[in-house]
Parts: C-alpha cells; structure tokens; sequence
C-alpha cells in the first residue's frame, strides 16, 4: 500500500507545484501558452517515440494481452460516443463534449509505469510498455479525430485528414512504431538526446497542468467532472479485470492492466484540448481530481484485484 503512494505522490506535488507557478508574478502570463505549444510540438512526441521504439518486450503473452488491452480501452470511448445525443440535448458544447471524451480514455501511462516498477520491477516496466505499444496510436488517433470532427463545423474530409497526417502526436506515434517493426537502428547518442527530452517531459507535463487549473472547479466539481472521474477511474479498472480474466492473463499480467487501467487520465491531453478547441480548464480540473482521488482508488482496486485473484 505505502508503494503505491509514494509512486503517485511526486505526480500530485508537481501538479500543486504547477498550481504555485502559474500564480507566480515573476513568470510572465504569456509563459504558459508559449511553454505548451513547446510540449505539443516536441515535449510529448518525444515521449510518445520513446516508450514504443525503445521498449523490450519479447517474454510476454503478447496476443492475450492485446486482446485484453484493446477491450479495455474500448469501453469508455463506446459509452461516451452512445452518450453524446444525450449531452447535445442537455446543451452540453462541443468542446466539453471532448474533454469528457479524453478525460475518461486517456491514460497516464508513465504513472502506470512509476507504481509497475515499485509492484514488479523490469517485468512491471515490460508489462506497461506493450501496453503502451498496443494502445498509444489508437488512443491518440481517437482523441485527436474527436477533436479535429467536433472542433470542425464543415467536417470536411481534406480538413479532417490534413489535422490528422500533421498532428505531432499522431506523427510520433506512427514513427515510432515503424522504427520498433523494421528494427531500424537509432545512433545512439540521438537515442540518449530523445530520451533526455522525454524524461523532461514527464514533469513538464505535469506543471502544465498545474498551471492551468482553477482551484474553483476543483474544488467544486460539477456532474460532468463527477463522470469523468468515477468512470476513469472505477468502470475502466474494472472493465480490464474482467478482460485480462477472460483471456486468461496470470496473476500478474492481470494485476500490471488493472494498475495501467485504474491510472488517472494522461497530462498531454490538457495540451491537446488547449491547442484544438476543446475546454482545457475543464481537462486541468478533472486531470487534478482524478489524481487525487487515485491515491484512494489505486489501492482499493489492487486489493480489490488481489482479492478476486485469489478466489
């Protein structure tokens, strides 16, 4: 128990260090815009490129674990998609419609990575990174078509397929994932340069987030937030015990999707909503419950997972 919360604690007091900053006179106001387009364009590419082209996961049931993944993750986008008629009657704008939508099927897979390692070592870091290879290029593909087709009144197709092929998430993703298959060699010390920038990330991100959050909304949440959070983290944990079960996966492996399911929603996607029409505000609020709140949730869904396992 105490491992889990010391793996997401320095998550938390980076998010409240954010907080501080973004209320600090000395950094000027315009800072923050600046600072993410900087994490849009290259903070978070760098990212993404490295945790696929670089993972090493040859010892794992590869095609159970996609299977289990890909249901996983698919849960949430068909329950929010089923929910939009609903949401557009109750006046509910376009751009919340897709924060709601990014919030409940994001991952913060580097958080998942942190409480992987603390749980099982390498084989909890190898775990997270197929996971990753698995899922990051349709989840970001998802999100970045959700807001590209709500954020575009003409929904015209060109429009559409310009926004995707010069998205640099989509564009890392892609990369990336044809470096990891044709084996491609990357001289080393560009390997160390990426890996550099991505572990600076990692923080940056989180201070993003911060630095746009309205303690307002935070502390008074409204029922989409309310959502939001529950249904990241309760149905989504929930939904990938029920899978990795169904498929079979060992203790485990069934315990590594659990944890990368029950994390909060991933710290780029306040990025992304800020840069592509969709209510950052809401996506800084909601990211910061979630954090929160899963401090409590985490541990409840390992015990709870732990429990089950064992009957």
């Amino acid at each position: 128990m105490l491992l889990i919360f010391e793996s997401i604690l320095p998550v938390f007091l980076i998010v409240a260090l954010g907080v501080l900053l973004g209320r600090w006179s000395v950094i000027p106001k315009g800072f923050w815009k600046d600072f993410n387009t900087f994490g849009f364009y290259v903070l978070f590419p760098c990212l993404i490129f490295q945790a696929i082209a670089f993972a090493d996961f040859s010892d794992l049931p590869i095609g159970n674990i996609a299977y289990a993944t890909v249901i996983s993750f698919a849960v949430m986008p068909i329950i929010i998609f089923s929910m939009w008629p609903y949401l557009k009657r109750k006046g509910v704008p376009r751009g919340t419609f897709t924060t709601l939508f990014q919030t409940t099927t994001r991952w913060h897979g580097f958080m998942a990575l942190a409480i992987a390692e603390k749980l099982h070592g390498q084989t909890g870091l190898t775990f997270i990174a197929v996971v990753m290879v698995i899922i990051i290029l349709p989840i970001n593909f998802t999100n970045v078509a959700v807001l590209v087709w709500f954020g575009d009144d003409k929904h015209s197709i060109a429009n559409f397929a310009k926004k995707m092929l010069t998205n640099p998430i989509i564009l890392a993703s892609i990369l990336a994932i044809i470096f990891k298959t044709f084996n491609i060699p990357i001289y080393d010390p560009i390997a160390q340069g990426i890996d550099f920038i991505a572990r600076a990330s990692l923080g940056m991100g989180l201070l993003m987030i911060g630095a746009g959050l309205r303690i307002y909304d935070l502390v008074h949440p409204d029922k989409l937030s309310i959502f939001a959070v529950l249904a990241k983290l309760i149905i989504v944990p929930m939904a990938a015990f029920l899978a990795g079960t169904l498929f079979g996966l060992g203790p485990i492996e069934l315990t590594l999707l659990t944890v990368a399911c029950a994390v909060p929603t991933a710290n780029n996607g306040y990025v992304l909503a800020q840069r592509m029409g969709g209510n950052a505000p809401l996506y800084a609020s909601i990211a910061s419950q979630q954090v929160i709140l899963s401090f409590i949730t985490i541990p409840i869904v390992l015990l709870i997972t732990n429990h089950l396992k064992g009957q």
